[in-house]
């Protein structure tokens, strides 16, 4: 048996975040930093394979909680596809997805999070949840990035900001 690669990876600074207990309210929010720190681990892949071949029952191992390993399973059984459908993931407030998918780099805020995430129901964007959790507001029209770092969701516009910015035009 192979040894795992979980001792390789990012989550030996904390192994108790990734085995939240429940899987509702607070255990969300614990299940997707577990998930976070998954995603920008060396060993992912690895870690997810291993937790798939031993059928770890429990925890967030390489960025897959319980339910997802289960389903990748049932459908390796059954022969279809082995890639996980992974959902969408969902946050109580703005600010809790800002403060867990953001990370300040070099002067800038860049999104560490999937390219969207669930808040109130509604499908949002990076740009979004960004605009709504650092100015409490929402965005007039769509929010787009105002600088050329990757990723950077601290300095964006809105159609307010933009139409601030454009020539006046002179009355005629």
């Amino acid at each position: 048996m192979t040894s795992s690669p979980q001792l390789r990876g990012l989550c030996v600074a904390d192994p108790d975040l990734f085995f939240p207990i429940g899987s509702t309210g607070p255990a969300l929010v614990q299940i997707e930093e577990a998930k976070a720190v998954c995603r920008a681990c060396p060993v992912m892949q690895q870690c997810q394979e291993w937790a798939l071949e031993n059928r770890e029952e429990h925890g967030v191992w390489g960025g897959l909680d319980e339910h997802q390993r289960r389903a990748i399973l049932r459908a390796r059984a059954r022969g279809r596809a082995t890639r996980p459908r992974i959902p969408i993931p969902t946050f109580p407030t703005y600010r809790e997805a800002y403060d867990l998918l953001t990370l300040a780099t070099d002067g800038h805020i860049e999104w560490t999070g999937p390219g969207e995430v669930r808040i109130d129901g509604e499908r949002r964007s990076p740009n979004q949840v960004a605009w709504r959790a650092t100015r409490e507001q929402a965005p007039v029209g769509r929010v787009f990035p105002d600088c050329d770092h990757q990723g950077c969701v601290q300095h964006l516009a809105d159609q307010t900001v933009r139409a601030k910015r454009a020539p006046k035009q002179l009355a005629a």
